[in-house]
């Protein structure tokens, strides 16, 4: 058991993790099993303590999980996958939520579909502050910065106004400073490794398309 997918992802995360993972499973809307709780928080204590081998017996574990049952060993692997599961929606959870806009950047989409204007006002200026206190100038906020004007461009075309849209130019200027961004790190990248592995990277993959093309088609001129 000790060395389990399981508890291993769980000697990955410190005391207020714990906590908080104790909270998303003891949450209905996340999990109405009231045994995978009950098998959580002793290993949760279990975790606090090092995980010491001799406590991970598994037919300790299954005790604690179903304190009136005979052991079954395939009613404990089921337990342990559906925590596990669970456990590795709370990681995707809680990281998406940490990255930066993009939480506003779905309640803002909904604001739109569903023409909540006063909603998408106010939600819009809270990630556009929440965007500026920010690190400036690395991909994530090229990126975010794209999915913002993007929204307003979306924003702007459910209005069906005919007036100029700076949302739409922002949009595309944010897409190319992330996509230059991304090149030109992955172009280093290449160029930084070459000289450690074999075969060597075809470099010219992370020049654009279309300026491959131009380059290929400017050779038959000479």
């Amino acid at each position: 058991m000790i060395n389990s997918k399981l508890v291993q992802i769980l000697q990955t995360f410190d005391s207020k993790q714990r906590r908080a993972l104790d909270d998303f499973v003891a949450s209905p809307y996340f999990n109405k099993q009231t045994d995978l709780l009950q098998y959580y928080r002793h290993l949760k204590k279990l975790a606090a303590k090092g995980f010491p081998p001799e406590k991970l017996n598994r037919k300790e574990l299954f005790r604690k999980a179903f304190p009136n049952q005979n052991y079954d060993e395939k009613q404990l692997n089921y337990l342990s996958s559906q925590l596990l599961k669970l456990i590795e929606r709370y990681v995707s959870i809680s990281g998406f939520e940490e990255a930066g806009i993009l939480t506003n950047y779905f309640q803002l989409r909904y604001c739109i579909d569903n023409r909540l204007e006063k909603h998408y006002q106010f939600g819009m200026k809270t990630a556009q502050k929440k965007l500026q206190q920010t690190k400036r100038g690395d991909e994530q906020y090229f990126y975010q910065q794209y999915l913002l004007a993007d929204l307003r461009e979306k924003h702007f075309s459910s209005l069906k106004e005919r007036r100029y849209d700076p949302g739409l130019q922002e949009s595309a200027d944010y897409f190319d400073q992330y996509y230059l961004f991304k090149k030109l790190y992955h172009l280093c990248a290449m160029l930084d490794r070459q000289h450690v592995v074999t075969p060597g990277y075809d470099k010219w993959s992370t020049i654009s398309p279309l300026t491959r093309l131009r380059s290929e088609h400017s050779n038959n001129y000479y």
